[in-house]
């Protein structure tokens, strides 16, 4: 249960219950594919959607100005009745907040986009931040006020007058995370979710600032927690909860008030053209990008067209929210022998070593490579000797005569490899060079390059590697 998590603080300004649910702020959203279902709220109500721009730096603006009204709104409330004044106005913009804020936290930008668009607008959003904040923990202690704001959680208005001391707000706090977690574990499903959706709100809604003013009155310091073993312990099976209910597309949502998520899936097992899928690529939506990549990368074979996808692929990789979903999609074989060296030059650019395997295994299992592509392949055995066994065992005996040229390498952990390599898909024609090797002043090199020169007489039928391998 994590107060800071988003990368933008104005992300974490949705309704309290829904900050407690998503992390503050992070995305609730299922990496799989999810519904074409028109946007209801809660109660199953059309929700309109906002107008706005499709440009993310607009996009912020609006969500600034949506945040903006929700200030204006709340700082009127200090009642029961003053709260129900706003009642006919403050959820419509609530729901606009969190269309927005959906709608920025999705779109498909480079971590220097958004960090460009976020300073552009920084002052601006730290005051409404800062303004949101103390009004927001100034009417969660007024006795059923935040739910008379919303005309659905009015009947389940929380009239709890909560403590000031360390004491008081431990029990109140246990006694919330209790009942949120008992209503949690109801749901199984999206019908689930929207039944216990209004309790839910009500039962986690002063969660956060509970926590906060609990740390204050135990004179914590600096943002650290000052959870009692009991809370802890509580925090944990919540977040393990949530991310339970995470994992069902659109429950989350349902559960925390919010419409569900309309998002155009398109089917690739029955697309016999490739431009439906670029046109998903470019959408610019992450949801819609990671949905149409996680369909790529289940499909075995790639189709013949898949050369067309491929420029989007890349450009892909640049995108931190969507980088693995487009390099698992790479590693499955979207793309074709004349691409391989591109596919190796994103990879290294790629900072995150995993990513950069992912690349190259990729390439490894391309049919039909190059002797260049092979050798580039190779050029890790000084950085990372064992990958580079599987790569080029991956590869199959072309791989043979590029890997003979590391034989004489200074690092013994490279020869060893190298013998390796030979043993699992070389050919008499490694035989001299191994006898060499079976020579090395070090006795594991030696001992390897004996075991390889044992294998390479064996016909292909007996060695693993190469008995169901068919020919380059």
């Amino acid at each position: 249960m994590k107060r800071n998590g988003s990368r933008s603080g104005i992300l974490r300004l949705l309704p309290l219950a829904a900050l407690v649910v998503s992390g503050c702020g992070k995305s609730t959203e299922p990496a799989g594919p999810t519904s074409a279902t028109p946007a209801t709220s809660a109660s199953g109500s059309p929700v309109p959607a906002p107008m706005t721009a499709s440009d993310p730096t607009d996009v912020y603006r609006d969500l600034l100005e949506a945040l903006n009204t929700k200030v204006a709104l709340i700082s009127t409330v200090q009642d029961i009745p003053s709260a129900k004044v706003v009642s006919d106005r403050f959820p419509e913009a609530d729901r606009r907040h969190n269309v927005l804020a959906d709608q920025y936290r999705n779109s498909l930008l480079t971590e220097a986009q958004r960090k460009e668009i976020e300073q552009q607008f920084g002052t601006r959003q730290a005051e409404l931040e800062k303004a949101w904040n103390e009004h927001y923990s100034r009417v969660a202690f007024i006795p059923g006020a935040w739910e008379n704001m919303h005309p659905e959680l009015a009947p389940f208005a929380d009239m709890t007058s909560y403590p000031d001391d360390a004491a008081g707000l431990e029990a109140a706090i246990i006694e919330r995370l209790q009942k949120s977690i008992e209503i949690q574990r109801q749901v199984t499903d999206v019908e689930t979710a929207k039944k216990w959706g209004t309790q839910y709100q009500v039962a986690s809604a002063r969660i956060g600032v509970l926590l906060g003013k609990h740390n204050q009155a135990r004179g914590a310091r600096g943002g650290k927690d000052a959870d009692t073993p009991t809370i802890q312990q509580l925090r944990r099976e919540f977040d393990a909860q949530r991310q339970r209910i995470n994992g069902i597309p659109d429950a989350a949502r349902l559960l925390n008030g919010e419409a569900p998520r309309t998002t155009t899936v398109v089917s690739l097992e029955s697309s016999a053209d490739w431009q439906p899928i670029v046109i998903e690529l470019q959408s610019g939506d992450v949801v819609r990008v990671r949905n149409t990549l996680n369909q790529m990368s289940g499909i075995n074979p790639p189709p013949p067209w898949k050369s067309h996808v491929f420029p989007e692929l890349i450009k892909l990789l640049d995108f931190e929210p969507v980088r693995g979903s487009a390099a698992e999609a790479l590693k499955k074989g979207w793309f074709g022998p004349q691409q391989s060296l591109q596919v190796l030059d994103a990879a290294d650019h790629q900072q995150d070593r995993g990513f950069k395997e992912m690349l190259y295994e990729g390439v490894s299992r391309v049919p039909g490579l190059e002797e260049a592509t092979i050798e580039r392949l190779a050029a890790l055995f000084p950085i990372s000797p064992g990958k580079t066994v599987s790569l080029l065992r991956e590869v199959g005996p072309k791989a043979e005569p590029v890997a003979q040229k590391y034989a004489g390498h200074e690092n013994h952990e490279v020869r060893i490899c190298v013998c390796e390599v030979l043993r699992d898909i070389g050919s008499q024609a490694s035989q001299d060079l191994l006898k060499t090797l079976a020579e090395d002043s070090n006795k594991s090199v030696a001992s390897k390059a004996k075991e390889a020169l044992r294998e390479i007489e064996k016909p292909a039928a007996q060695r693993p590697h190469l008995r169901n391998r068919k020919s380059a």
